[in-house]
């Protein structure tokens, strides 16, 4: 029996070279047939037309001008993405998803998880947070205290560099437990000269 996976990331404003990655890793799944699903969940209207998007279907998201109502979009993308996530798990025997910093609702869905969950890893969080000016540091100081809530509920972190695996398990102290590597891959087909 083949275990059956989902790769699910959530982004607000998807860009070019994230949809490309996970749609061409939904294509080598294809063509290997693995039972691999990858989906980007966005606000409706973000790249309805790209098969590996789900829209948000509850509400139609716009960013607005204040940071009040930034901050309420923030939450309410959340709450669709995970509600919509528990209704995945039923079809599937692993959950590896994209890190998201500072996200309570993130370390709620992972404690009430009965599949395990896999976090993937694009950078060194904290770092590069912290690194963004004031508004950065606050974010780097959020992901200091909620980030490892996340980390410890996982099943294990997977990086896209040996680098950022380790780091992640010198946040939990936890040197002893073995790293996943997950390299991005790309699609040569689609790089060919023609």
């Amino acid at each position: 029996m083949k275990i059956k996976v989902l790769h699910a990331a959530l982004m607000i404003h998807p860009t070019a070279g994230i949809l490309n990655q996970m749609n061409w890793e939904q294509r080598a799944a294809n063509d290997l047939e693995l039972p691999w699903i990858t989906r980007v969940f966005c606000p409706k209207g973000n790249f309805d037309n790209i098969d590996v998007v789900i829209s948000s279907n509850n509400r139609n998201y716009y960013n607005g001008k204040s940071i009040l109502m930034k901050t309420f979009n923030w939450i309410l993308l959340r709450f669709d993405y995970y509600h919509w996530l528990r209704r995945q798990l039923p079809h599937f025997d692993v959950i590896v998803l994209r890190y998201h910093v500072h996200d309570p609702l993130q370390v709620w869905f992972v404690a009430r998880s009965k599949k395990p969950v896999y976090f993937v890893h694009h950078t060194l969080e904290v770092p590069e947070l912290a690194s963004a000016g004031f508004i950065g540091k606050l974010r780097a100081l959020a992901e200091t205290w909620i980030g490892p809530s996340s980390l410890k509920r996982a099943s294990a972190s997977i990086g896209v560099t040996s680098e950022i695996a380790n780091h992640q398990m010198s946040r939990l102290r936890k040197y002893d437990d073995a790293t996943l590597i997950y390299p991005n891959g790309i699609k040569l087909q689609d790089h060919q000269a023609s």
